[in-house]
């Protein structure tokens, strides 16, 4: 690419409109925050993929050339195909049209770094004192994309946040009334990952719903393990949904790209019911015992102030527990 000044200052300025209006989202600035407050600051994982309106000003023509030189080369990516074409075929292509670049190497590994908390605050707070709504997220520190704990964490979130029926939907949604839905996901990336929770409710019951969400979370690792019939739904559940994944040209490729990125091997998915079936109860309890301990938890709140008066002391009291 030659990077003209030009397209880069017209790419620059769609860019710094579409932060604006970001920032101005309850839910993206509630997203921003929880990585924030988990992987810190300076860690790529705790910053917005796009920057920021104090970064991209400052990105020249010159920064993007620096930047593919040392990092779009062959050595450090991969090509993923689906489609009717044989890898000879495909090899042949690839001569042809990218000649030199296949042999361009580059000695910079992609590293991301320390995870260095950029606060100890438990609770953290958007103030927006027009709000309605306060948008929620909970989250901690997890762990890398290779845990042997992999499928043990599928199976727990499944029961916990990851579908329509799961813990926190049934107690949120269909039983106390306090939001539409509730979801809870294992984010977790080559070198380091995170457990998040995220709900919308009503700011009047702000409290209530971050006091059901920390309740249903202890449980799995406290007074209400998983039972067998909710291991075996679970697995059920997963098995049942497993084939969609490989019914499009587009979702084979994002499955391969999965292993790639991740550095999986090539018989991966041969062998991933095998492996989610084969997680006990024991694997269950251990993976909650690790990750969903309330006194590695943060809390982001995005609405107005008062709603969440007395949270504070709140969480100091369930930490005392």
């Amino acid at each position: 690419p030659r990077f003209e000044e030009g397209d880069v200052e017209r790419e620059r300025d769609r860019l710094l409109a579409e932060l604006a209006h970001r920032l101005k989202q309850p839910r993206s600035l509630a997203d921003d925050l929880i990585d924030e407050v988990i992987f810190g600051a300076k860690h790529p994982y705790g910053r917005p993929s796009d920057g920021t309106p104090e970064e991209v000003p400052g990105i020249a023509a010159s920064d993007l050339h620096s930047h593919h030189q040392r990092f779009y080369v062959p050595t450090v990516g991969f090509l993923v195909v689906v489609g009717d074409v044989s890898r000879a075929e495909m090899e042949e292509i690839l001569r042809q049209q990218l000649g030199d670049w296949l042999t361009r190497t580059s000695a910079e590994p992609w590293v991301t770094g320390e995870v260095v908390t950029s606060s100890k605050d438990r609770l953290h707070i958007i103030d927006r004192p027009e709000a309605s709504q306060s948008v929620i997220r909970i989250g901690r520190l997890a762990t890398k994309r290779d845990t042997p704990d992999y499928y043990a964490m599928v199976v727990l979130n499944t029961i916990l946040g990851g579908r329509f029926s799961s813990r926190l939907n049934a107690t949120l949604r269909e039983e106390k009334g306090l939001t539409y839905g509730v979801q809870s996901s294992f984010v977790l990336r080559r070198e380091s990952g995170s457990f998040l929770v995220g709900t919308d409710v009503d700011g009047r019951v702000t409290r209530e719903a971050i006091r059901s969400m920390i309740e249903v979370l202890s449980g799995p690792a406290g007074d209400q393990p998983v039972t067998a019939e909710e291991l075996d739904d679970a697995k059920a559940y997963i098995t049942r949904r497993f084939p969609a994944r490989f019914e499009t040209q587009s979702g084979i490729l994002s499955q391969l790209v999965h292993t790639a990125v991740y550095g999986l091997p090539m018989d991966y998915y041969e062998h991933y019911l095998d492996r989610i079936n084969a997680v006990t109860l024991e694997d269950v309890a251990r993976v909650a015992t690790s990750y969903l301990n309330f006194d590695e938890m943060k809390v982001v709140l995005v609405g107005k102030k008062d709603e969440a008066a007395g949270l504070k002391a709140d969480m100091d009291g369930w930490l005392t527990r």
